[in-house]
């Protein structure tokens, strides 16, 4: 499992794996709060919408189905997104 470089955003919003089903989501720079939210591939279905308010939040994907993810967090008026690979 790895994350690619990001879309949007340059290196704002970082996912580092932490092993194999958990991911750690990290906020660069003073922004704190905002939004995560993950879709399957299809973007037909949220895997996981969340509120945050520190730099840190771990997705937990053990009981997700293989395949692609997008990983979107909105600060604000700014979106970022990663692709999240679970294998």
């Amino acid at each position: 499992m790895h994350a690619s470089p990001s879309s949007a955003g340059g290196d704002m919003m970082q996912v580092i794996p932490i092993d194999e089903s958990h991911y750690q989501i990290s906020v660069c720079g003073e922004l704190e709060n905002g939004s995560i939210r993950v879709y399957d591939a299809s973007n037909l279905q949220t895997k996981v919408t969340e509120r945050y308010e520190n730099k840190n939040y771990v997705l937990n994907t053990s009981s997700w189905k293989h395949g692609l993810y997008i990983v979107e967090m909105t600060i604000g008026s700014q979106t970022y997104t990663k692709k999240l690979f679970v294998k």
